[in-house]
């Protein structure tokens, strides 16, 4: 038996190691996935050669026990998909190198690199609630230059989450009644929003805008059942490759939410507390002055084109009592 056929023989695996092992290919193929949405590996065509290249470069930033989760899987499925030999060999030197003392001091870089790249900021702390318009255009660009079937998709999502202030999720049931936008609120339990849904008045949006917003709109409508979540995961982590991409020297990066904070920015800029939580979807005035981005990051001097209705304005209105109609 020869080297390779070695290595890659079938050791006996339980059906639940094999189902474990199809979940972490799963991983790895998305991550595959936002590299090829933004022109990375493209020069390869072999499938197990791109995979392989993936994992090795998220090495340094996963722990080693998922790297393990990573490397055992990777070896069933060449096991189960394997490509030419000489592919192989190649995509086998990766996984498995001879541990020659250049190999050891690789792996001794390889811990350090690990231990300092999982202290470093991650999740929330590298989200961008800033944006600057020269940032917002290039991400945008970027955006709409992608290869990926949703990157028109997410420039337009931004785009419209920006004009109007919605949760990004909240898009999923959104919908437009002549001049009147009509949401579901995504934080209407326990109290945290001013009732199950919202009025946004739009009709001072430019038509441009309005098109973009009836676009988004009609994909959600079109969607299949169930389909949602998965869209949005799609486009949530293209904003964050791209924007990772063609933003080079920003620490933090956008996010599909940095949009609703550029709103909130604005909105707190020249509206009462109360417009603003009515506009928002949220039933305390506390909520955007304590976790959205202040009125003096608002960008543009044009005055606010989307209005809360009256109805949502009593209701907020009533749940702080007193005088809750100050600027903030």
């Amino acid at each position: 038996m020869g080297e390779l056929e070695m290595l890659l023989r079938t050791p006996n695996r339980t059906p639940e190691t094999l189902q474990s092992y199809r979940r972490v290919m799963r991983t790895l193929e998305n991550h595959l996935a936002r590299r090829l949405a933004v022109g990375d590996l493209r020069h390869l065509d072999d499938r197990n050669l791109q995979l392989a290249i993936t994992w090795h470069d998220l090495r340094p930033f996963i722990s080693a026990s998922t790297d393990r989760q990573y490397k055992a899987a990777l070896m069933q499925h060449l096991r189960e998909h394997p490509s030419e030999e000489d592919i192989d060999r190649v995509v086998m030197e990766l996984l498995d190198p001879e541990q020659g003392i250049s190999e050891i001091e690789h792996d001794d870089r390889l811990a350090e690199q690990r231990k300092r790249n999982l202290m470093e900021r991650r999740g929330s702390q590298q989200r961008a609630r800033y944006v600057s318009p020269e940032d917002w255009h290039t991400l945008i660009t970027a955006l709409c230059a992608s290869s990926s079937q949703v990157g028109k998709l997410a420039a337009v999502w931004l785009a419209s989450t920006r004009a109007t202030g919605l949760r990004p999720c909240e898009w999923a049931t959104a919908r437009r009644q002549g001049v009147t936008l009509i949401v579901q609120n995504a934080k209407a339990t326990n109290g945290r929003s001013h009732g199950p849904t919202r009025e946004i008045f739009v009709g001072g949006l430019d038509p441009m805008q309005l098109r973009i917003i009836d676009s988004l709109l009609d994909v959600m409508a079109m969607l299949p059942e169930g389909a949602f979540v998965d869209l949005y995961n799609r486009v949530r982590d293209l904003v964050a490759d791209v924007g990772r991409a063609s933003l080079t020297k920003r620490s933090t990066y956008p996010t599909l939410y940095s949009a609703r904070h550029l709103f909130a920015a604005e909105a707190k800029r020249e509206l009462t507390r109360i417009e603003v939580a009515a506009l928002m979807g949220h039933r305390s005035i506390a909520s955007a002055a304590q976790n959205y981005l202040e009125g003096r990051y608002a960008q543009g001097g044009g005055a606010l084109k989307v209005r809360a209705s009256d109805r949502d304005m009593d209701t907020v209105r009533r749940a702080n009592g007193s005088d809750p109609d100050l600027k903030h």
